[in-house]
């Protein structure tokens, strides 16, 4: 069964972090610059709490309400929280159910010390998944034919 350490392996273990107070802008600038879809929001007191995440969808919902004031609207009004997060360890099938039944799409991965070591998308859960089932067709397939 493949982990979520192997996902990370694969994808790499970068995170992009904001303050709450943040700008909406400035967020949204950072999620186009890097070509992602959600980062983590932590505290300013200690750069290490997860106190949130911050997704595209939030970020859209926030401006059909207030398209006006986006700009200016700092991201620890819009974030999602209570953030549910991952371990290295955990199956990506358990990860995919969790994402299926929290309807999220973003999971940060914590350490055993709880420190942010990672993110897995759906996206790379689902591809993840693929990669498996994949192998192991081509496993059956060898025994079958031996």
């Amino acid at each position: 069964m493949a982990t979520i350490a192997s996902v990370l392996a694969r994808k790499g273990t970068e995170v992009k972090t904001v303050f709450p107070s943040t700008s909406i802008r400035e967020a949204s600038n950072m999620m186009y610059d890097y070509n992602i879809r959600s980062i983590v929001v932590v505290s300013e007191d200690n750069d290490r709490e997860i106190i949130g995440i911050i997704t595209l969808v939030d970020i859209h919902r926030t401006l059909v309400n207030n398209d006006h004031e986006l700009p200016r609207i700092p991201v620890g009004h819009c974030m999602t929280t209570p953030v549910k997060s991952t371990s290295p360890e955990a199956t990506v099938e358990s990860v995919a159910t969790a994402m299926k039944t929290g309807k999220f799409s973003h999971m940060p991965v914590l350490d055993h010390n709880g420190q942010l070591c990672g993110i897995v998308s759906i996206g790379d859960v689902m591809v993840a998944a693929l990669v498996e089932s994949d192998n192991l067709a081509a496993h059956l397939s060898k025994y079958i034919n031996t």
